[in-house]
């Protein structure tokens, strides 16, 4: 099996912390986090995936409170081994980006008119994901535990 590995850290004013992101060439990963006072969480790389999503949708002052008054540079996760990044072509043109308030009246009107997810997805040009995301964020749905997990 081959293993390729991203890792970032940062000095904090409350400590040292890390993250090392860990993927299987056949599929799968997980995340080590450790936090500035010294626990380790495991997660696994999907939940890493949705948390990304999550924290996008977010506005930037929710988890920069600093950023919103002085913006500065973010240093980003440099690459142990190289990984093959998709192509532009293979990206969906407005994945990341922000939702317009044209864009959210859109996707209601899309949903509550009963169009299935993979059809608002092609037509918004956003992942299923996003949409889901974004449908949560609206309130259009509600996730409930599952009684059987």
């Amino acid at each position: 099996m081959s293993y390729s590995s991203y890792e970032a850290k940062e000095n904090t004013p409350e400590g040292f912390r890390a993250l090392v992101v860990t993927m299987c060439e056949q599929g799968g990963g997980r995340v080590d986090f450790v936090t500035a006072d010294d626990e380790t969480h495991v997660i696994g790389l999907d939940d890493l995936a949705f948390l990304v999503r999550a924290a996008a949708s977010l506005p930037p002052h929710v988890l920069e409170p600093d950023m919103a008054m002085q913006p500065q540079p973010i240093a980003e996760a440099a690459p142990l081994e190289q990984v093959e990044q998709p192509t532009s072509k293979q990206r969906l043109a407005r994945a990341g980006g922000r939702w317009t308030d044209e864009e959210e009246a859109q996707l209601r009107g899309l949903y509550l008119k009963g169009i299935e997810l993979p059809e608002i997805s092609a037509k918004m040009d956003r992942s299923p994901a996003a949409i889901v995301s974004r449908l949560l964020a609206m309130d259009l749905v509600i996730v409930s535990p599952n009684p059987n997990a």
